[in-house]
């Protein structure tokens, strides 16, 4: 379906699952990550366990036993939205090394 709102991402969201750590200066916990972009991801999170809107976080996603994939403190949560099911689904903006 095309939709007939204009695309404002400049990069596109790849979809992936999997399980992700999230941690900030106090608090931390495991999600399922949904997305992944070079300007950010989107991932899902309990809702008795979520980081808060504009927190700053530090992601992990493990590749296998011994990789993982880091942000460290580059993330800021931007969206969270709750849902029916337990878990809300939230979305980090990376910072922008270029400006």
């Amino acid at each position: 379906m095309i939709s007939k709102y204009p695309e404002r991402r400049r990069f596109a969201r790849v979809p992936i699952t999997g399980p992700m750590l999230w941690r900030s200066r106090d608090e931390q916990g495991v999600c399922q990550v949904r997305d992944l972009s070079p300007e950010g991801a989107a991932f899902d999170s309990p809702d008795h366990a979520s980081p808060d809107l504009g927190q700053q976080l530090s992601l992990d996603i493990p590749l296998d036993a011994e990789v993982s994939w880091s942000v460290t403190d580059d993330a800021r949560v931007i969206r969270k939205a709750g849902s029916h099911d337990g878990y809300c689904r939230l979305a980090v903006a990376f910072a922008d090394k270029d400006g």
